[in-house]
């Protein structure tokens, strides 16, 4: 059975969740993390909802195996497809992400609210509930974008190249003057320093790791490491030889990474 110093396992369709781990282990620096990146399936967003199930089941089993203490789907994409799946079959806690919306419509000066993600959130349920209770009093503005999960995927370095193309995507929300953009897939956190550039220092970006690791904070409260060391991180990747350049340049140094 996990224990307090049991890792909490993480994991995304590909790199972005390390975005979210990034947060974690700096919020919680005793925890020992594992990271999973679903590499030889990424994108999610444009595949269905019972091939995300089925990929997240994979995975889910793989952290189980390794006697985690709690699960964080770091993907909004998986969160809407498969979160209750998992929560049914383990008694551990199970956190999923949800498009920072509440908060954006909460604080927006205008009334003009952006949101980019995946197409399987937008199509999603749990997304389609989410704008029911917070967004019916605001001007919603929404655009799918693999682009973004491209660029991050795939460690392109923001040439005027990508500038042009990320200022194409953006577009959209800089005609419908949005004073807040919500980042609604954790690819995209990545590219905050460009996107924020794009849009104007007035446009307030929303992302989720923070209100994500907070949450996990919560939830382990009795179950913490209490350790005064930093914790350890693992990696594992379905693909490892494809994702290895990119976790390299998005974490700054060369971590190993296992085949799960």
């Amino acid at each position: 059975m996990p224990n307090n110093k049991s890792p909490i396992g993480i994991f995304d369709s590909g790199v972005g969740g390390l975005s979210v781990l990034k947060v974690i282990h700096k919020l919680m620096p005793a925890e020992n993390l594992i990271y999973v990146a679903d590499s030889q399936f990424v994108p999610y967003g444009g595949k269905s909802a019972n091939q995300i199930e089925n990929r997240v089941l994979t995975i889910a089993q793989h952290l189980i195996n390794q006697d985690v203490k709690a699960i964080i789907v770091a993907c909004n994409t998986a969160t809407a497809a498969a979160v209750n799946t998992i929560r049914n079959l383990y008694s551990i806690p199970i956190i999923g992400l949800e498009p920072a919306l509440k908060p954006a419509s909460e604080n927006t000066q205008n009334g003009r609210v952006g949101i980019i993600a995946t197409q399987a959130t937008l199509d999603s349920q749990k997304y389609q509930n989410l704008k029911k209770n917070f967004a019916l009093n605001i001007e919603l503005t929404e655009k799918a974008s693999p682009l973004f999960v491209n660029l991050v995927e795939n460690a392109h370095e923001i040439a005027e190249f990508e500038l042009d193309l990320i200022e194409q995507e953006l577009a959209i929300f800089k005609d419908a003057e949005v004073d807040s953009l919500v980042l609604g897939c954790t690819h995209y956190p990545f590219l905050t320093d460009t996107i924020s550039k794009i849009m104007g220092a007035e446009v307030t970006l929303y992302e989720s790791g923070l209100p994500v690791a907070l949450e996990a904070q919560r939830r382990l409260e009795n179950n913490l490491n209490t350790s005064n060391e930093k914790g350890s991180i693992q990696y594992f990747s379905s693909d490892p030889e494809k994702s290895q350049n990119t976790f390299d340049l998005l974490l700054e140094k060369n971590v190993p990474i296992k085949s799960f």
